[in-house]
């Protein structure tokens, strides 16, 4: 199964994201910067700062993704299929080249050929579209493939990784702000 870690090391926050199970799993390592680096930054609701309390940057949002053995894309959590929305979400399920066809993904086929010859890949960028935004969101997608034990292809897992906090932030607090609420 799918599992992951997070923590900070000495050279910053790392996250370890274990693919697969059994004999067939791989382990995806990704780091960020530094968490308490100091900013100058001023915030909106903070006109002074101080600069003995060192703030905290923002993380970048994941997700887990896999394919079958033909390539049908599906997420591993709920979170970015909450973050798409509705009609984005409607064409998971079909194969990576049908997906991006539909969303425009993918333009240099940089994602598909790696899927095509069963490659692992890392960070490809995609302007992923999100429903309600004018611009798509910019996604490092990485995969592997998974092979059983006489290795045969059976798909992919990998994630995708959000760096634009500030959209992300922005967006999901207009998603609170839209969703009904409860008398």
């Amino acid at each position: 199964l799918n599992d992951m870690a997070e923590g900070e090391i000495k050279a910053g926050h790392i996250t370890v994201i274990k693919l697969g199970a059994g004999s067939t799993f791989a382990l995806l390592v990704a780091f960020t910067e530094p968490a308490g680096v100091r900013t100058n930054a001023v915030s909106d609701s903070a006109k002074v700062s101080n600069p003995a309390e060192p703030q905290l940057q923002p993380r970048p949002f994941r997700f887990v993704w896999q394919t079958d053995a033909e390539t049908h894309f599906t997420l591993a959590s709920q979170e970015f299929g909450d973050l798409l929305g509705p009609k984005s979400v409607a064409v998971l399920g079909l194969s990576w080249a049908e997906i991006a066809k539909m969303l425009a993904l993918d333009p240099s086929g940089e994602i598909a050929n790696a899927l095509s010859r069963h490659e692992t890949f890392s960070g490809i960028v995609t302007a992923w579209p999100i429903d309600g935004l004018d611009q798509p969101l910019a996604i490092e997608m990485s995969g592997l493939p998974l092979l059983d034990s006489e290795r045969r292809f059976g798909g992919f897992r990998g994630f995708g990784l959000c760096r634009d906090v500030e959209r992300l932030r922005d967006l999901k607090s207009r998603k609170v702000a839209q969703s009904p609420v409860e008398p």
